[in-house]
């Protein structure tokens, strides 16, 4: 029972060892595929002048010098994974032969296409190519003019290949188009691999904002992001704090010239400071953890060491408990054996001892039968010698002879009685000598069992003390694992505690914080109540201004107008007057003419008449008459000139008051204007 028991107990630390070491295998194996995984083969030298000008030859042009002398420099420089074409002018051709090689996956790492003047075939050619590419990290693409079908493409780009770390997309024009760049958005959400966006100067507005936001709500990997001189505006900077509540990976953004408020702009600094600090936590709490899982691993292979060395121990005692066993059960089943032929010796002895027994029994029986005959031939002799004595005489000599010889035959008898007594006796003899070497096996026997007996006693208390010292040792080490484990305990309660009074910490501050944004939401509830009735006060102060300007300006516009119909009245009967004037003047010159006329007549008719004295007066009052109307004539022209240059005056004041009576109006819109912004915009 108790090598039964040490034996269970011995499976069930092997079973113990071997699920213990199955998982060390596991992850060890895990830890392996890990490793396989991630890491990349060496890169190979490849010459990609060589290749650059046999694709340019497939496609039937010649290369480039421009292009080919940065492949030669990368081929055969210090650092081959940096291939520099800035400001290069590719073609078509050349952009092929580029996706050709990225997709051969070539071993560039670093790929600066920056002011290329790529066309649209071309960057669609090498996209496609460096979809197939493992090994490229970084991507410089300023300048291009990417806008429409090429960021489509590069949104193809992003949704298949997730090696790319790097893309710098300064200076195009992403934002231009609504359903690209939304493309482009979803697949940038989709996207596990890129950690650095930028995006400046790409004309992106508050929907282009508000797209990239929702981008951000998915994606996981972006580390830095540059949205710098956009236009993104308050909605798109609202758009984007939203997606950081939900985005924690989001560690750097630039906002700078996007018309953002400075307050919006520093709360987003803020989230991405607390978001670092959560960052460096968890990266403590992990490494803490890791050390922590590593002191157990550790523990867990000694511990497994020292078992396994128990139990080879165990073993090798139980094999030589064993062997001994085995060498006791040998020479008992040898005894046994040797028991069983000496009891079937025995058993053939007493069936022999039987046997003769049986014929002693006979021979007694012949021996009384013998002597019944001769006691019978006694009576005969003495019935013949008393019935014959004369017979007995004479056959006396036959009868002793006869007898002699019966005597002879008993003697016989006697001697063959006495040799099977010797034989009997021998027997018996040689019975009790087997009776007494079978009582000696059987000692023996006992003896060897008190023997097994007592080395099963001794081995007993030897497993008895090797479990007693097992125990001890079990205890002892599950003590000293205990104490490990409640160092290890200790010390994960501190750093939980520490953890957990940080966490308290940041708890009490993130509560401080929450009551002070409570106080601030109270103030700025308060402060936008007041400022709400301050400003619903200054609105109907402005409004009565306004009401009272405005009615002023229209009792002014009113008086105006009247001025102006008063003027333009005036004007009008002075236009009257002029036109009746004009008139009279014509009719009077048309009078002057028929006068001179006249007066020219008269002259002749008074060259031939005699009353020539006469007419010379009637001349004289005309010709006063007709100077008289040259004066009313210039008075009433110079009248005129004065009227149309008080109506020009006029006219001027008008326009002067209109446009200044426009502008107070536009001043006060625009001050209403803000004041609803500055009320709709809520303060953070």
């Amino acid at each position: 029972m108790s090598s039964r028991r040490s034996h269970s107990k011995r499976q069930v630390m092997k079973g113990k060892l071997s699920s213990v070491g199955e998982e060390d295998s596991s992850n060890q194996s895990t830890g392996s595929l890990h490793g396989h995984h991630h890491g990349l083969s060496p890169p190979l030298k490849v010459d990609l002048k060589k290749e650059y000008t046999r694709f340019c030859k497939l496609y039937s042009s010649e290369p480039l010098e421009i292009v080919s002398t940065p492949l030669e420099r990368a081929s055969f420089g210090r650092d081959p994974t940096i291939v520099d074409l800035k400001g290069r002018g590719l073609r078509g051709v050349d952009c092929i032969a580029l996706g050709k090689i990225l997709a051969s996956d070539a071993p560039i790492s670093h790929l600066n296409l920056s002011d290329c003047l790529l066309l649209p075939q071309g960057f669609e050619a090498l996209l496609d190519g460096l979809a197939k590419n493992s090994r490229l990290h970084t991507l410089e693409l300023r300048g291009n003019n990417i806008q429409g079908t090429m960021t489509c493409v590069l949104a193809k780009l992003l949704k298949i290949n997730s090696f790319l770390k790097r893309l710098l997309l300064e200076w195009n024009c992403l934002g231009t188009t609504k359903d690209s760049f939304t493309l482009f958005c979803s697949s940038l959400a989709v996207n596990t691999g890129l950690e650095v966006l930028d995006l400046r100067n790409n004309q992106l507005n508050a929907e282009a904002a508000i797209e990239l936001a929702t981008a951000l709500h998915k994606n996981k990997s972006i580390r830095n992001l540059d949205l710098r001189w956009n236009s993104i505006g308050v909605a798109g900077a609202k758009a984007i704090w939203d997606a950081l509540r939900t985005n924690f990976s989001l560690q750097n953004i630039q906002l700078c010239g996007n018309f953002i408020p400075d307050e919006i702009v520093c709360y987003i600094e803020q989230c991405l400071q607390h978001q670092q600090e959560r960052e460096k936590m968890m990266e403590e709490y992990a490494s803490r953890t890791n050390i922590l899982t590593r002191q157990l691993q550790k523990t867990e292979k000694e511990y497994k060491h020292e078992l396994e060395t128990m139990v080879s121990v165990f073993d090798a005692e139980e094999t030589e408990l064993k062997n001994a066993l085995d060498s006791a059960t040998d020479l008992a089943r040898d005894f046994e054996n040797k028991l069983r032929s000496e009891s079937s010796r025995t058993h053939l002895l007493s069936n022999q001892v039987e046997n003769l027994k049986a014929s002693l029994v006979c021979a007694a029986e012949k021996e009384e039968t013998l002597r019944k005959a001769l006691d019978l031939k006694e009576d005969h002799t003495e019935h013949l010698e008393s019935l014959f004595k004369e017979e007995v005489q004479k056959l006396k000599s036959i009868h002793e002879s006869q007898l002699s010889l019966c005597q002879d035959e008993v003697i016989a008898l006697k001697e063959d009685g006495k040799q099977m007594a010797n034989k009997i006796n021998m027997l018996e003899d040689h019975l009790k000598a087997k009776v007494k070497d079978c009582q000696l096996l059987e000692d023996s026997l006992e003896a060897f069992k008190l023997t097994n007996t007592e080395l099963r006693r001794n081995f007993e208390e030897k497993i008895k003390n090797e479990r007693d010292k097992w125990s001890n040792w079990r205890s002892e080490q599950e003590s000293a694992e205990q104490y490990e484990i409640r160092q290890l305990e200790t010390e994960l309660k501190h750093i939980q505690s520490t953890m957990m009074d940080h966490i308290r910490h940041v708890e009490k501050a993130k509560v401080d914080a929450e009551n002070k944004i409570r106080q601030l939401e109270v103030t700025v509830v308060t402060a936008k109540s007041q400022s709400e009735t301050e400003l619903s006060r200054t609105r109907s102060k402005l409004k009565e201004e306004h009401d009272a300007i405005i009615e002023d300006y229209r009792k002014q516009l009113n008086q105006l107008k009247e001025d102006k119909e008063k003027l333009e009245g005036d004007i009008e009967r002075l236009s009257c007057q002029l036109l009746k004037l004009e008139s009279d003047k014509g009719s009077l010159t048309r009078q002057n003419d028929s006068f001179r006329k006249q007066i020219s007549h008269l002259e002749e008719q008074l060259a031939s008449m005699s009353e020539k004295e006469k007419y010379e007066a009637e001349l004289e009052q005309l010709n006063k008459l007709v100077e008289k109307l040259e004066t009313d004539k210039t008075t009433l022209l110079k009248t005129n000139e004065s009227l149309r240059s008080q109506n020009l005056i006029l006219e001027k004041q008008l326009s002067e008051k209109d446009s200044a009576i426009f502008a107070s109006l536009n001043r006060a819109r625009t001050e209403v204007k803000e004041l609803t912004e500055l009320l709709a915009t809520p303060k953070l």
